[in-house]
């Protein structure tokens, strides 16, 4: 049987994969209820990733989610399933919901076959 936990699991892999092929250095941290599901390395800032599938981010984590970026000088990445052309968008987040800035450069990746 396959669970809303399995199915956001996967989706974090998928967003590793994804950030690896493009050379970051990704740490994912498992079970651990920290607001970042990944830390991705590579560029000149830490990206502080949180993989959400469905793309809704409760207001209580984007604030974990940014302290937790103001404290590491990184920035706070939303990673959501985007349609109707199924890929990974990742959305740097603002302050509040209407503040965040999808990345377009990265609107290209598709699916993991």
């Amino acid at each position: 049987m396959t669970t809303n936990y399995s199915r956001g699991t996967r989706f974090e892999y998928q967003v590793r994969d994804d950030l690896r092929q493009r050379g970051f250095v990704v740490v994912r941290s498992a079970g651990s209820h920290s607001p970042a599901d990944l830390v991705a390395l590579g560029d000149l800032v830490p990206w502080l990733v949180q993989a959400k599938r469905d793309g809704h981010l409760p207001e209580t984590e984007r604030q974990a989610l940014l302290q937790m970026a103001e404290q590491a000088r990184g920035w706070p990445i939303l990673a959501r399933w985007q349609n109707p052309v199924p890929h990974v968008q990742i959305v740097l987040i603002g302050v509040t919901k209407d503040q965040d800035m999808p990345l377009p450069r990265w609107r290209c990746v598709g699916p993991k076959k």
